[in-house]
């Protein structure tokens, strides 16, 4: 049996050789967001709304500052549990980004559009080999703006929108058992968005700094509610020597959602009066940092190796008071704290040879550290008037067990990993 001629099996190396790099061009999609027109600011996700093939973003509430379900590799759950939601990263840091559970604040809105350069959708396996079991689903890897070449720059805009929402007609009237008036008194035609930014930024031959303050207001569609978030942000690099290098990066943020009863508590609006929720609280309170500090050190052309150390920190508070005249002779209370810790540090080694101008060999070795850290304190309870409840609520040393659900959860993971 002959062999087929060299021009052949060229060709045949050829095309396979283009497919698979095709396939790797489209395993990962890279997004500006200064090219984007941003018609949604509540979320990093909405950007990539509509922008990124294969990325699926579905909004399942019009609640301000709730995270939408985001699908990256086929999965049909709900993408808001901790197992679904695609690994999220900031300039190649993992960060706690699923919401919280006791606020349902998304983590992905402590960032404000202006903060970020691009975006990359990550799909192929090699470099998601480096996450692990961390990015089942994916990863999508936020890069920040750095500064600016030249000398110190200030910056500031701002932005101003509004929500629409469409009025009843008569089928919908009907569904919602014609309570017009009741509905009027809870949603509102719209809501005012509005978002400030203020920036500093330079670089020179010691390296680059950009650090700024952002604000963002949503009023949403449901009256007396909304959602807030105020943000800090530094982004630094520092030459120590021609190969050392630092590169700092922190986000504090926070942020804050207010509720209500009716439309919220309860979305189920049945009488054709709404109850005076003068004295109702529902505040939902949410603390973010993230932080990294990479170091870099270059032998020599081909041989790296750096180091990140970094922590992903979310606190959420959320502390809510149901009067009895909105019960109808039962008082609501709860107070619920949590707090999310994700420490990870990540050490690589890197060689890169040029074999020729189209032939490159590029082997990273790398090992991690992660520790995550989970904690919940929750007291809630109820008792009717004839019960001997009061809508006076005062602040006591203890509880009685047999009025209030009191529970408190405690739960650490560390693992180690290799790869290459």
């Amino acid at each position: 049996m002959e062999l087929l001629p060299k021009g052949i099996w060229k060709t045949m190396f050829l095309v396979f050789a283009s497919f698979g790099v095709a396939l790797r061009l489209n395993a990962q999609d890279t997004l500006v967001v200064d090219s984007t027109v941003l018609s949604n600011r509540s979320g990093i996700e909405r950007i990539l709304q509509g922008n990124v093939a294969g990325l699926r973003i579905k909004n399942w509430t019009g609640t301000p500052g709730a995270q939408s379900i985001i699908n990256l590799r086929g999965l049909s759950l709900d993408a808001t549990s901790k197992s679904t939601i695609p690994l999220i990263l900031i300039n190649g840091v993992p960060m706690i980004a699923s919401p919280s559970d006791l606020t349902g604040i998304n983590p992905l809105a402590y960032f404000s559009p202006d903060q970020i350069d691009r975006i990359e959708v990550i799909k192929v396996i090699d470099r998601l080999a480096a996450y692990g079991v961390q990015a089942p689903n994916g990863a999508i890897n936020i890069i920040m703006k750095e500064g600016v070449s030249g000398p110190i720059h200030v910056s500031a805009n701002a932005f101003v929108g509004a929500n629409f929402l469409q009025g009843m007609d008569f089928r919908k009237d009907a569904f919602y058992n014609f309570n017009t008036q009741s509905r009027s008194a809870v949603y509102g035609d719209g809501g005012f968005v509005s978002e400030q930014n203020v920036a500093v930024d330079g670089s020179g031959d010691f390296g680059s700094y950009l650090f700024g303050l952002t604000n963002y207001k949503d009023q949403g569609y449901i009256k007396n509610s909304g959602f807030g978030r105020q943000s800090l942000y530094l982004n630094a690099k520092y030459n120590i020597t021609p190969k050392f290098s630092a590169h700092f990066y922190n986000n504090f943020s926070l942020s804050r959602k207010d509720g209500r009863y009716a439309g919220e508590f309860n979305r189920e609006i049945l009488l054709p009066v709404v109850s005076n929720e003068g004295f109702v609280m529902d505040k939902n309170r949410n603390v973010g940092l993230i932080s990294s500090m990479k170091l870099s050190y270059q032998f020599n052309p081909s041989w790296n190796i750096s180091s990140v150390p970094s922590i992903s920190y979310d606190a959420a508070s959320r502390d809510a008071y149901v009067p009895s005249d909105v019960l109808d002779g039962e008082i609501f209370a709860l107070s619920h704290t949590g707090k999310r810790q994700l420490i990870t540090i990540n050490t690589t080694l890197n060689y890169l040879k040029s074999l020729s101008e189209d032939l490159k060999l590029d082997m990273t070795i790398g090992h991690e550290l992660r520790s995550s850290d989970d904690r919940l304190t929750a007291i809630d309870g109820s008792r009717g008037l004839e019960s001997g409840g009061s809508d006076f609520v005062k602040v006591v040393t203890g509880y009685n067990a047999n009025q209030v659900n009191a529970r408190s959860d405690h739960q650490q993971e560390k693992i180690t990993s290799f790869y290459g």
